[in-house]
């Protein structure tokens, strides 16, 4: 990933309606400093913002895919901006150790809570 000029994803929908969630080489690229340019359907949205920190095509667009790609190449220094706000977002939003303390913070705050209702109902 360290040598990509940029990474694509083209998810889909399903008949049924399921898809991916929020895909995880998303955020690794990202993460990594790598432009990305990604299909606009479910979770992605709320990872790349179009036009901030990625684009977003139609999933079933080939020809928006070949502009965005165009896009990348032809605007380095938008593609740069991208790749910069992109791995800000994800560190900023998406950081698994801040993620696993606040839900480590979560579980001790409910186990607390759970041993008080317990205290209570044997005193009772």
């Amino acid at each position: 990933m360290a040598e990509a000029d940029v990474l694509t994803l083209q998810s889909i929908m399903t008949k049924s309606g399921m898809s991916e969630g929020i895909p995880v080489c998303l955020m690794e690229a990202m993460a990594s400093g790598v432009p990305v340019i990604a299909s606009d359907i479910r979770g992605i949205p709320e990872l790349v913002e179009h036009g901030r920190t990625g684009l977003l095509v139609s999933h079933s667009d080939a020809h928006a895919l070949a502009e965005a790609l165009m896009t990348i190449y032809t605007s380095p220094t938008l593609a740069g901006e991208l790749a910069i706000r992109g791995r800000e977002k994800v560190i900023r939003e998406f950081d698994l150790t801040a993620g696993t303390r606040a839900k480590q913070e979560l579980f001790v705050g409910v186990t607390a809570a759970d041993e008080v209702f317990e205290t209570s109902q044997r005193a009772s």
